[in-house]
This record gives C-alpha cells, structure tokens and sequence, in this order.
C-alpha cells in the first residue's frame, strides 16, 4: 500500500528535504492501516517513539523492534536493516556531540 502523496520508493532509506526515512517501517504500519498512536499502544511506546524509528532519530531496543516486527508481521531485520541503524545511531551521536558543544 502506498502512503498517499507519497511514491512508492525503492531503497529503504531515501534523503528528501535533508530528512531520511525508514520506508520499511512506514509502509509496513500503514499496509496494517495503523497510525503511529495505534501501532506505540500495541508495542507498548509512545507515538514519539514510532515517529522516531521512521525519521531514525533513534533505534528501537531488541524487545521494542521484535514487538514492531510481530504486530506488522515482519522481520526484525527487514524493518530495522544494519545499514539504516547505523545511520540512527550516527545521528544520534552528532546530536549528543552538538549539544555537548551547546549548538543544539
């Protein structure tokens, strides 16, 4: 199902507007028809969290990202590949590094 106004991409991770985003995720909660609130109650994280993982601002923990895979009915590597958690957890730590410095 695609995500309207949206095409359909090909690569898991696209760069639009300087934002990266985690398609696997997202295409996968919205195949289920479930907003990010509907798919956090299920797993047991808020809304932010869900926002978070999609826009890889932060990567879930182990029993966060196997609770996503069983309600979406995927696996845990399909939806949260190596090469995407890398990239949340270089963006966290840029983010740690500018506050550190007091620019963010």
């Amino acid at each position: 199902m695609a995500i309207p106004g949206k095409p359909m991409r090909k690569s898991r991770a696209d760069v639009r507007n300087n934002a990266i985003l985690n398609y696997a995720l997202r295409e996968a909660r919205c195949d289920k028809d479930l907003r990010m609130n509907d798919l956090a109650g299920e797993v047991g994280v808020s809304a932010r969290a869900i926002r978070n993982y999609e826009h890889l601002d932060d990567n879930p923990s182990d029993r966060v990202a196997e609770a996503i895979a069983r309600v979406l009915d995927k696996g845990v590597e399909y939806l949260f590949p190596y090469a995407l958690r890398r990239i949340a957890q270089e963006r966290r730590k840029a983010r740690y590094q500018r506050s550190k410095n007091g620019k963010g």
